[in-house]
């Protein structure tokens, strides 16, 4: 058949031979792509069984799952011999993998949920494949589980519409076991039904999937025999011993999934392949212990279960025929024996080919050049030339990590051939890179950091060795010693492109822009003079990151022309990974149509190409489009739930997650709070336990948004000194200031502004330590505003200042941090009775940072609208009617605390503008809110602004009594505030206006 074409199918090779038929490796001409290609046994003659055949074809290419192994297409060739078609599935049979590394426990479980998922899909559909053993399922090279063979399955519907005497389905195991086409399925795993040629149906798949298991977890097959008949005499009549009996790993639950799916008969096995996936996942959860232990497949022959070596010893010494002292002797020989072979034929450490080691250096530069896709096929074409290099498994693992392919990374470590004496064989610098990448994949992040160190130190002129050592410190969140590393490389190296290309992304995050650029550019000035054909991919990497930086300083002329530069250079260099990037970045800065079908673009290239990391975070961005540009909430959610089935499929956990945080976020803003809080918690949980350092501090924080929505603001105080706890006691000292960052946000929001400025100190205290450029002027102005509403005014501008200064070194001139500023100066101008100034400042915040046309106004935005409402108040209508704008906004926010802060704002410009009976009825309906909410100061300030409201209007009744109740609500806040905070509060001038008693006299209570 080599060499011949079928159709338009071109045969290259034969994959393999099996009782059924002949697969082969065949060029599709018209879509140019590599596909496998089944042939049957079967006469020309046999026309009943092509007809059959195509039928059973047809059913099954309808089946369409990521755990399935496609059918395209069915037919006959020019002789009448059907053929199918089928997706062309390059990696290691289950049954490969289980006589070569093993598999863990946890490992196993999650394999036989792909399995069970995908009968699923089959048994929906009304097909049963009835031939599940481990030669059809595949494991491929990204980790993925496909099941075979579905196009030579049979729907359920008709397995016995023809049956009869005569009928092959309707004969036993037993009598019919000589004839290779009759019998469906493979001795070891046949349901009991099947032997017997009764009525099959999923419960049979269900079998097999379980004496599957079985055999992954034991070690052994469920069944055994020396020949077919001996093997279906057990499967009819045997019960096995628990996986346990063999495997003391197994735990009882694993035991009693596994034979529950080998009950004899079917009404008392899993009924459904959807009960035993979401039983196999239950219990995969509790397999902690057992993850990285493996068990292999004994090397028996194919049917039979020969006594172990250990049990005959065992049995001989149960003989009493040597003294107590001659047996201690010959055991001590024996020892003695196996621990001189075991020393002298240990294997000295492999030499990789010249042609595998050509691959893995260019492969390992890509990694530090940011090519990870690129440096992931390096690294396995190394492997394919030499299947004993361990460093080249080892990088391949590494590479597929930092795409966040993390089980398919993980598989790679444990495909190394005999990993622990592959690592004792290898020479100390290669060893300990082993340790390294070992460690980094398994997110051990500190063991990496030490073996990188070690590394530095024994070869400290090695840039590459620097940069290593800068990326794990990195995942270790010590960003300003991963810049001392790149400094290093640099230093060591300075024509070496990574370290500087490194410096720009660092730089870049901590918002220290001049630096940033300035290494972007010599990392790109480096790349360009390099002879390497491969530094078009570096200079797109610099593009990307280039465009990215300006894309968060809203500088989005420059974003694009970046972007379109990354873009040119990825598709030069035919970088798929990098061209899928730069389109989802590039999809941010456009009108909403075209924005929408870039994005889509990038996900179907993201999907055809496998890549199914980028395919997920690319559904997320339809999500995020459709939100924020199209502000259809319907269609976001639809399109995050499609992202998390697809990495859940995929089992693209941090997407997984992704996907969940960014739907949890959705429901928030739509007020579904209990709807969002299981989602953030399952996505926190995976964040917290990988070492997702900044993707949990976003969890935490919309999770912490949620209880405080939700009005327990207790809980979430308690959430943040749980997480801060934990986060000081593992030393991550990003955390830590982020943490009591959140901790002042809540403790602001219930007015407790002397704590709330302790935990704003503490967290800027963090940010200075760490030189943290991104978030300084965030610490910076959360306590500029707190000394602000404490009237410590001096201690306010020299925050402003410092804050100013880091903006202008940033060169952030517009956007949400400049406004800010402005916003707190104009509040402390009004404060201090200069109405005009605040309000000037209050325009041009507006300036720097207007709502977006159809969007509604975020906090900062709202801030200034009142802002600038009570400014104007006094010159016209104007203000007013900002003031009344903003209590409508925030009526359909349905946020109680924001609607009552309009409504004080608004009673405050109905004093100013002389409408006193306004301002009163608009100040007690704040003091009702206020009250409800707990909020001292606000209580106190509506009972002021009423009393004065009242006292206008002539009301001296209505005055005295807010004026009492006012008095008592500064006594109170005396006692939260204690009394010095207190007394300067009282200095402020608005304070003094308002609070018609003197300062002394209330202080002093």
């Amino acid at each position: 058949m080599i060499g011949r074409t079928i159709s338009h199918y071109h045969i290259l090779g034969q994959v393999g031979e099996g009782g059924m038929g002949v697969v082969y490796v065949a060029e599709d001409t018209r879509l140019g792509r590599r596909v496998a290609v089944k042939i049957p046994h079967a006469g020309r003659d046999e026309r009943h069984y092509r007809s059959r055949f195509q039928q059973e074809a047809r059913s099954a290419s309808k089946l369409n799952h990521p755990n399935i192994a496609a059918v395209y297409d069915y037919g006959e060739g020019p002789d009448g011999q059907p053929f199918i078609v089928m997706e062309l599935v390059a990696g290691q049979t289950l049954g490969e993998i289980l006589t070569g590394p093993g598999l863990s426990l946890q490992r196993a479980v999650e394999i036989i949920g792909d399995v069970a998922s995908a009968l699923s899909e089959a048994h929906r559909r009304g097909v049963v494949h009835r031939d599940i053993k481990p030669s059809n399922v595949i494991i491929n090279d990204r980790g993925e589980v496909k099941v075979l063979d579905f196009g030579l399955a049979k729907q359920l519907e008709d397995v016995h519409a023809s049956a009869g005497p005569s009928s092959p389905e309707a004969q036993t195991l037993l009598a019919t076991h000589t004839r290779s086409d009759v019998v469906i399925g493979t001795p070891l795993y046949l349901s009991p039904e099947q032997a017997r040629g009764a009525r099959v149906d999923g419960r049979s798949d269900l079998f097999a999937l379980g004496a599957l298991l079985y055999e992954c977890v034991a070690g052994r097959p469920a069944f055994s025999g020396s020949n077919v008949i001996e093997i279906g005499a057990q499967v009819l009549h045997v019960d096995p011993a628990p996986p346990s009996h063999f495997n003391p790993l197994v735990p009882p639950d694993l035991d009693r999934l596994v034979l529950k799916a080998l009950a004899k008969k079917p009404e008392e096995r899993f009924q459904t392949a959807d009960e035993m996936a979401d039983e196999l996942a239950r219990v995969g959860v509790q397999l902690g212990g057992a993850a990285t232990v493996r068990t292999r497949r004994l090397a028996t022959g194919p049917y039979s279960m020969r006594t172990s070596a250990l049990t005959t010893l065992t049995q001989n010494l149960r003989r009493p025929r040597f003294s107590p002292l001659t047996l201690i002797l010959a055991l001590s020989v024996a020892l003695l024996g196996v621990w001189a072979v075991a020393r002298w034929s240990r294997p000295g450490p492999h030499v990789p080919s010249p042609e595998a080691l050509s691959p893995f250096e260019e492969g390992v530069k890509a990694m530090r050049d940011g090519a990870y896709y690129r440096a992931s096929l390096l690294f396995k074409e190394a492997v394919e030339r030499d299947d004993q290099f361990t460093l080249a498994y080892a990088r391949l693992a590494e590479a597929r990590f930092e795409m966040d392919f993390l089980d398919a990374a993980k598989d790679d470590l444990l495909t190394i051939p005999s990993l622990d004496r592959a690592r004792d064989a290898l020479p100390e610098r290669d060893r300990l890179y082993l340790d390294a990448v070992t460690a980094t994949v398994r997110r051990d992040t500190a063991g990496a950091v030490a073996a990188y160190r070690r590394l530095a130190a024994l070869d400290p002129n090695s840039p590459q060795v620097h940069v290593d050592l800068g990326r794990a410190l990195e995942r270790h969140n010590q960003t300003r010693e991963a810049i001392n590393s790149y400094t290093e490389a640099a230093t060591r190296s300075p024509t070496y492109p990574a370290a500087h290309l490194r410096l720009g992304i660092l730089h870049a995050r901590q918002r220290n822009l001049p630096a940033a650029l300035q290494n972007f550019q010599r990392a790109e000035e480096l790349y360009a003079a390099s002879a390497d054909p491969h530094s078009a991919e570096g200079m797109a990497e610099v593009a990307f990151q280039r465009g990215r930086l300006f894309v968060e300083q809203g500088r989005q002329p420059e974003a694009k022309r970046e972007l379109e530069r990354a873009l040119d250079l990825a598709e030069r260099a035919r970088n798929i990974h990098q061209q899928v990037r730069v389109n989802l970045q590039y999809s941010y800065l456009e009108a909403e149509p075209a924005a929408i079908s870039r994005a889509r673009g990038a996900v179907e290239t993201a999907e055809a190409n496998g890549m199914h990391d980028q395919a997920a975070y690319g559904q997320v961005t339809l999500g995020n489009l459709a939100l924020y540009k199209r502000q259809d909430r319907e269609e976001a959610e639809r399109l995050y739930r499609r992202a998390l089935d697809s990495a859940r499929a995929h089992r693209v956990k941090r997407y997984e997650a992704f996907a969940l945080v960014n739907l949890g976020n959705l429901h928030v803003m739509q007020g579904r709070f209990d709807d969002a809080l299981p989602l953030l918690e399952r996505a926190l949980s995976f964040y917290r336990e990988g070492g997702y350092h900044k993707e949990t501090t976003s969890a935490i924080a919309l999770l912490v948004r949620v209880q405080r929505r939700r009005g327990d603001r207790e809980g979430a105080l308690r959430v943040l000194d749980e997480q801060l706890r934990a986060a000081e006691q593992i030393g991550d000292a990003q955390q830590v200031g982020f943490l009591h960052q959140e901790r002042g946000f809540v403790l602001q929001a219930q007015e407790r502004l002397p704590q709330a400025l302790a935990s704003f100190t503490e967290s800027l205290k963090v940010y200075r330590q760490l030189d943290d450029r991104m978030m300084l002027p965030y610490g910076l102005l959360n306590t500029a505003i707190l000394y602000r509403r404490l009237g410590r005014y001096e201690e306010m501008r020299a925050a402003l200042g410092q804050a100013a200064e880091v903006l202008a070194a940033a060169g952030t001139k517009a956007g949400e941090l400049p406004a800010s500023l402005l916003v707190i100066e104009a509040e402390a101008d009004l404060s201090q009775g200069r109405a005009a100034a605040a309000a000037d400042k209050a325009r041009r915040a507006d300036a720097l940072f207007p709502v977006a046309a159809g969007s509604k106004p975020n906090a900062t935005q709202f801030d200034i609208k009142l802002v600038r409402c009570r400014a104007e108040a006094g010159a016209g209508a104007r203000g007013l009617g900002l003031c009344e704008e903003a209590v409508r906004e925030t009526e359909a926010a349905a946020d109680e605390a924001t609607v009552m802060a309009a409504r004080l704002a608004l009673a405050e410009a109905r004093m100013a503008a002389g409408d006193a009976r306004g301002a009163l009825e608009e100040a007690a309906a704040a003091l009702e809110s206020a009250s409800r909410l707990g909020l001292m100061e606000s209580e106190w300030r509506a009972l002021a602004v009423a009393a004065a409201a009242a006292r206008r209007a002539g009301d001296a009744a209505a005055e005295q009594d807010y004026a009492a109740r006012s008095a008592e609500a500064l006594s109170r806040l005396e006692e939260n505030w204690g009394a010095d905070v207190l007394t300067t509060f009282l200095t402020r001038p608005d304070v003094r206006a308002l609070n018609r008693a003197p300062a002394s006299s209330i202080a002093g209570r």
